[in-house]
């Protein structure tokens, strides 16, 4: 994946290093996404893409279990369905 056609600016090209190359960040983004080897801005890149998609995807679960204790609506049935979405999408990302 390329810088300009992910959307990224001239002015970000130091982000993009800081991610790629070894450092705090670098390692924080291999743990986030170990499925990937970061080792290039093209592959920093879509590394944090994956990283962000599921981010999003968890904010949007917890915001989802949230609203529900809330309502009062979480028994045992529905903390169990909760707890086989994310293991679900743990297994999903597993294999991306």
């Amino acid at each position: 994946m390329k810088r300009r056609s992910a959307g990224f600016l001239d002015a970000e090209d130091d982000l993009l290093v800081v991610y790629s190359t070894a450092g705090p960040a670098h390692r924080a983004l291999r743990r986030a996404v170990p499925d990937i080897e970061v080792d290039s801005v093209s592959s920093a890149i879509r590394a944090l893409v994956i990283a962000g998609h599921r981010a999003l995807e968890a904010e949007q679960l917890r915001q989802s279990y949230g609203a529900a204790v809330a309502a009062g609506d979480v028994d045992a049935e529905t903390a169990a369905w909760y707890r086989a979405v994310a293991a679900t999408l743990a297994e999903i990302w597993d294999e991306e």
